[in-house]
């Protein structure tokens, strides 16, 4: 009867990570932060809770991030101002009534 204990095959080991140790979600953050540092700027700002609020909704509603919308709209502010026919000197083209 021992013997019949003994045919069994032992116990596999855990497989390993092929990938080395796996980062921690702050050391993520952090490389990607140290990969941007040479394209981007970082924004820090106030604003009034309405037109925060009133970005969130366009975000969501654009499927964008916030970065994105933000940038999306400056470049668009940028080349309406280089087509005179559309601006306004003084206003930005969003506060112009069509």
């Amino acid at each position: 009867m021992s013997q019949a204990l003994n045919t069994e095959s032992p116990p596999k080991a855990k497989r390993l990570y092929r990938k080395g140790n796996r980062l921690s979600g702050a050391e993520k953050k952090r490389l990607s932060l140290l990969r941007k540092k040479d394209t981007h700027k970082e924004v820090t700002l106030y604003m009034r809770n309405a037109y925060k609020d009133g970005l969130l909704k366009l975000c969501k509603e654009k499927g964008m991030t916030q970065a994105a919308l933000v940038e999306y709209l400056i470049e668009k502010e940028l080349s309406l101002e280089a087509d005179p026919e559309h601006s306004v000197k003084g206003l930005p083209y969003c506060l112009l009534e069509d």
